[in-house]
């Protein structure tokens, strides 16, 4: 998982957020790795679809989120979920599924884990990474 602050902080040089850090994906995906590594939750990198610059960068533009976690791994497919505070210990949820052979796009962003089910006809993941504990769900 890493917040959005960590995230801006990888990517750009200036505080207008105009200049980008060069090797800023690579840094990413290094700390990205390496805090899922730490909890022993993903063995096999493999695993892990990478989006591009491209896809991070619209994630940041287009969706409101204060962190991002890898949530579920499905055959070809990777669910993030964009967590939003919504202050005193609160927070809305969005995902987003990523397929491997689509690595810059966002194919479906889901509101609910119902419609995340759905989305993947009850299909269970192959892994998934529980959310954090202390992060009590509110519709947004």
């Amino acid at each position: 998982m890493l917040s959005l602050k960590e995230i801006e902080h990888l990517i750009y040089k200036d505080a207008a957020h105009t200049i980008e850090n060069p090797g800023w994906v690579e840094q990413f995906y290094e700390l990205w790795l390496e805090r899922y590594h730490a909890l022993n939750i993903v063995k096999s990198p493999q695993q892990v679809i990478r989006p591009g610059r491209e896809l991070l960068l619209a994630l940041l533009r287009d969706y409101r989120f204060d962190e991002i976690h890898l949530f579920k791994i499905h055959d070809g497919a990777n669910v993030y979920a964009l967590l939003q505070d919504k202050g005193e210990g609160y927070w809305a949820y969005q995902f987003v599924i990523i397929y491997q052979d689509q690595p810059d796009k966002v194919v479906q962003c889901c509101q609910t884990v119902e419609e995340l089910k759905a989305f993947f006809h009850h299909k269970e993941p192959i892994l998934e990474i529980p959310l954090p504990h202390d992060r009590k769900y509110v519709e947004d």
